[in-house]
C-alpha cells in the first residue's frame, strides 16, 4: 500500500479548521446584518448556532476523510465514530 504524505493530513486537518470557522463566522455575521435591518437584537444567535451546526456537518465529512487516509484504512481497520 502507497504511505501517504505529510502533507495530505495536514490539508485535512486544517480543511477542519476551516469547515468550523467560516459557516460561524458567516452566519454570525449574517445575523448581525440582520438585526441591524430589522432592529431585532437575537438573530445573531440563531446565526451562530445555523453557522456552529454546519460547521459540525463538514467536520463530519472531514473527519471521515482523515479516517479513510489513516492506517486505520490501510490495515481495514473499521473507524468508530
Amino acid at each position: 500500500m502507497k504511505k501517504q504524505s505529510p502533507a495530505r493530513y495536514l490539508i485535512l486537518i486544517t480543511q477542519v479548521g476551516f469547515s468550523v470557522i467560516v459557516p460561524t463566522v458567516l452566519m454570525t455575521l449574517f445575523g448581525i446584518w440582520l438585526d441591524k435591518k430589522l432592529g431585532t437584537h437575537f438573530l445573531v444567535i440563531i446565526g451562530v448556532v445555523l453557522g456552529i451546526a454546519g460547521g459540525g456537518e463538514e467536520t463530519e465529512l472531514a473527519k471521515q476523510a482523515i479516517c479513510y487516509v489513516s492506517a486505520a484504512a490501510k490495515y481495514n481497520i473499521p473507524c468508530f465514530y
